[in-house]
Order: structure tokens, then C-alpha cells, then sequence
């Protein structure tokens, strides 16, 4: 008995020292995405807890999620983030940045916007600035997003007409621009996620993703698809509309579950400051060597990005 009491002293003790870290998403769909596995994978690491709190909405802007809070103020009536659907922490923003101590908050821009400099001011600083109105200690962390797969029609790689007349290494290049200058006007750090979707497909040495063809599209019948091999954003399938008939669904900037492990590997060795080696957990039908590969792609770019990813000072992060 004395054994056994001794065993549940030291693995409680154990316990109260494993560090835990609260996140607060103030974000969209390209957060809503660690719902996949972030927790799955800090869990497999010793002494590593992560709890993960939600205000996301589908495709919110900065800009929109300022002006959703300004209407919350305004009418207390109103609920924004009523989404039981995405898991929201609450259905304000405000009772969601209230709800727990959050170590960290992080923000970002939508997709759409992430390579328009003029999108992002003085949104962020504002957000920023109410966050700490309520969690003067919290730490405010910018979360780069990334660039889409070269099959999306806004992107000239497979679409010379392509709306925004830039190619994916643009996009990746202008948005990056972006949150840096995001990151140095809130003096913040930066999760690099978009840096490591590019180490991805640079480091990546199986054969290329190809983009298919219209033709090849529409030649496809229920259940055929297109490969996602060779990036971790994009992904397609097959979907029932309202009268049952089943349209194919091509999906050119969301992250697929390759990507989703990739991004909870990131967001670990942000997080905790440890290597991603160090995780244990891979999805069932993930190779072993296809499992350290993307843990290498997070190292790789959590030790050589350019973006502020190490701690500051105490107190340095409540700067403006």
C-alpha cells in the first residue's frame, strides 16, 4: 500500500509540473483546422497540455472581426460568434476572451486579404488592443497563413487569366510581407505556418502535385477524384447537394489532413519550444516515414524562418 500511495504522490507531482498552455483562435477556418490534431499530438508529448479555445468564423477578416466586436458593445443582444457548429468558446468575442486566463491570443488575416497590406491597419492593432483591455498578460501572437494550391483559378500557375494576377509564390511572398509588418506593429511573435507549407512543397521530393485540367474535371464520375499528393493545401471529393445528386468538390486553399498534421507540428514546437521530433503521434494511415518527414518540415522552419518565433522578455509583448 505504501508503494502504491508513494507511485500516486510522484505521478501527481508530475502532473503539476507539466506545462500547460492556453490558446485563445481569434480567426477562421485556417485556425478552425487544429481541431484535426493539435491536441492529439502535444497530448503524446511528455509533460505537454495544450487547451485550445475558439472565436472563428468561416472566411473572418480582420476588419470583420473589429467590427463584430464594436457591434457586440453596441448591443449586447448581439452574438457573433454563436457557431455551436465550429465549437466557439462563447457567442461573443468578448465573454470568449473573458472565459479563461489565455496565455496566448492569436490573430489572423483571411486568405483572400492575407496579401493586401491595406487590409490589415489598424485592425490588428486595435483587436490587440482589446484583448488587453481584459488580458493585459496575454501574450499576442500573429498566425501567418499560407498560399494556395496553383490549381486555384484566382492564381496565374495553371490560369493566366487568373483574377489576381499573381502566381503562388507571390501570394506567399505578399502575404508573408504582410505579417511581418503585422508582427513588428504589435511587437509579436509569429507561428510560421505559411513558411512551412512553402518548406513543404520545396523540400517535398516525390513527384510534383499536378494540376488537373478542366477536361480531366469534368471527365470525372462518382467516386473517381484527383490526387492531393504532393502539397498539403487542397483537397476534393464528392458532395450531396439539397436533391441528392453528388457534385464534385474541388477545395484549393483549405489545408488536407497532411496539412492539418503538419500545422498541429508547427503550432507544438511553437508552443512548448521543443522540437517536433520529440512527437509521437502520427494518423493511422500515415506512414512512419512519411509522419517524420512533416515533423522535419516543422523543425526545418521553426529553426531557419526569418519571423520572430522565440519568446521576448518578460513584459516585452504588452508593447505597443
Amino acid at each position: 500500500m505504501k508503494r502504491i500511495f508513494i507511485f500516486f504522490l510522484l505521478s501527481f507531482a508530475l502532473l503539476l509540473q507539466a506545462k500547460e498552455v492556453k490558446v485563445l483562435t481569434i480567426g477562421n477556418s485556417f485556425a478552425q483546422s487544429l481541431d484535426k490534431y493539435l491536441e492529439r499530438v502535444v497530448e503524446s508529448v511528455p509533460d505537454c497540455k495544450v487547451v485550445l479555445g475558439r472565436a472563428n468564423l468561416p472566411g473572418c477578416s480582420l476588419e470583420r472581426h473589429y467590427k463584430n466586436l464594436c457591434m457586440e458593445e453596441a448591443d449586447s443582444n448581439v452574438k457573433c460568434y454563436n457557431r455551436p457548429d465550429w465549437k466557439n468558446e462563447a457567442p461573443r468575442l468578448k465573454e470568449a476572451i473573458q472565459s479563461k486566463k489565455w496565455d496566448i491570443v492569436t490573430l489572423q488575416q483571411a486568405s483572400p486579404l492575407s496579401w493586401r497590406p491595406e487590409t490589415y491597419r489598424p485592425y490588428a492593432a486595435r483587436l490587440k488592443k482589446y484583448v488587453h483591455t481584459y488580458l493585459p498578460d496575454a501574450e499576442i501572437v500573429v498566425h501567418q497563413t499560407w498560399s494556395y494550391r496553383i490549381d486555384d483559378n484566382r492564381l496565374t500557375d495553371s490560369n493566366p487569366n487568373g483574377e489576381w494576377k499573381i502566381d503562388q509564390f507571390s501570394m506567399y511572398k505578399r502575404a508573408k510581407a504582410c505579417y511581418q509588418n503585422m508582427a513588428e506593429e504589435l511587437n509579436a511573435r509569429v507561428i510560421p505556418m505559411g513558411d512551412a507549407v512553402w518548406n513543404y512543397r520545396r523540400m517535398y521530393k516525390g513527384p510534383p502535385f499536378v494540376a488537373p485540367t478542366p477536361e480531366q474535371i469534368k471527365a470525372l464520375k462518382y467516386p473517381e477524384t484527383i490526387s492531393d499528393i504532393g502539397d498539403v493545401v487542397g483537397a476534393s471529393g464528392w458532395k450531396k447537394g439539397k436533391n441528392g445528386e453528388r457534385k464534385f468538390n474541388r477545395d484549393t486553399i483549405h489545408l488536407n489532413d497532411r496539412g492539418k498534421y503538419l500545422q498541429a507540428c508547427v503550432w507544438f514546437g511553437f508552443l512548448f519550444e521543443k522540437s517536433p521530433m520529440l512527437i509521437k503521434f502520427k494518423p493511422d494511415y500515415m506512414s512512419d516515414e512519411e509522419a517524420e518527414f512533416i515533423k522535419r518540415v516543422a523543425e526545418e522552419t521553426l529553426k531557419n524562418t526569418d519571423m520572430p518565433v522565440r519568446k521576448k522578455p518578460v513584459g516585452m509583448h504588452r508593447q505597443m
